[in-house]
C-alpha cells in the first residue's frame, strides 16, 4: 500500500497469528531508515525470494573437516537455514532487532 500523506511503502507482513503493517522503505534519513532496512532483513530471512542455491564443485573441497568430492552439486537452502536454531535463537518469531548493529557483533563473518 502506497501512502501519498508519509510518502512511505508498507509491506503487510503476516507471521503467524499476526497482520501488523511494518514501513520497510522511506525516502527519509535516520533511525526510521534504519529500522525499515531491519524489517527488510527479517523477512527476507523467513521468506528468502530464493530459497536456496547450489554449486557444482569443480575439485575436492573441505568443509569443517568433511571431505567432499568433485563433480558434486552442493545446495544451499537459506529457507531452512533461516529456521535453524543454531543460527538464530528462536527462529520462528519475526524480530527485526536481530539485525541491530549491537545484535549483529556477535555474529561470524
Amino acid at each position: 500500500m502506497y501512502d501519498n500523506d508519509v510518502n512511505k511503502v508498507y509491506l503487510f507482513f503476516r507471521p503467524r497469528n499476526h497482520c501488523q503493517p511494518a514501513v520497510i522503505c522511506s525516502n527519509g534519513i535516520g533511525a526510521e531508515s534504519r529500522d525499515s532496512r531491519k524489517v527488510l532483513k527479517e523477512s527476507l530471512r523467513l521468506y528468502p525470494t530464493v530459497p536456496g542455491s547450489s554449486q557444482w564443485l569443480k575439485e575436492d573441497m573441505i568443509i569443517d573437516g568433511i571431505k567432499i568430492p568433485a563433480d558434486v552439486t552442493m545446495t544451499l537452502n537459506s529457507y531452512i537455514m533461516g529456521r535453524m536454531e543454531e543460527f538464530y535463537t528462536d527462529p520462528l518469531t519475526f524480530n527485526p532487532d536481530r539485525f541491530s548493529p549491537d545484535a549483529q557483533k556477535w555474529r561470524p563473518r
